[in-house]
């Protein structure tokens, strides 16, 4: 196995993916779609973003509610208009939930009468 990944795209790297992206563009345009979420999410985190900037993302993006709970402090949770709310997690109500490495617990409530991203 190789060198662990850092998590940061050196700009030669970025510009590989976005020509990768334009070409895909013309072979697949579903797949360039999700290409592009991906390369939009790394510049994020390659920006050193914080945890409810990412969440503010995902909101945007899907227009689910969203959230992250941490081992140890207070969970943040955003409705689909950017606002935080207190209100826990519907776990009965589905959606996608993530352990993370270090144990926190990142979740997109995404109700089953919802459209999925095209």
């Amino acid at each position: 196995m190789g060198p662990p990944h850092s998590g940061r795209l050196n700009p030669r790297k970025l510009a590989a993916m976005q020509e990768l992206t334009g070409r895909l563009q013309a072979l697949d345009p579903e797949a360039s779609e999700s290409l592009k979420v991906i390369s939009y999410f790394d510049v994020l985190i390659n920006g050193k973003v914080s945890v409810e900037a990412l969440l503010r993302a995902a909101v945007t993006l899907t227009g689910c509610p969203c959230g992250y709970s941490p081992v140890s402090g207070k969970p943040i949770r955003l409705c689909p208009n950017g606002e935080r709310t207190a209100q826990a997690f519907p776990a009965q109500q589905g959606g996608l939930a993530f352990t993370m490495d270090d144990g926190g617990r990142i979740w997109l409530e995404r109700v089953p009468s919802m459209p999925t991203m095209h």
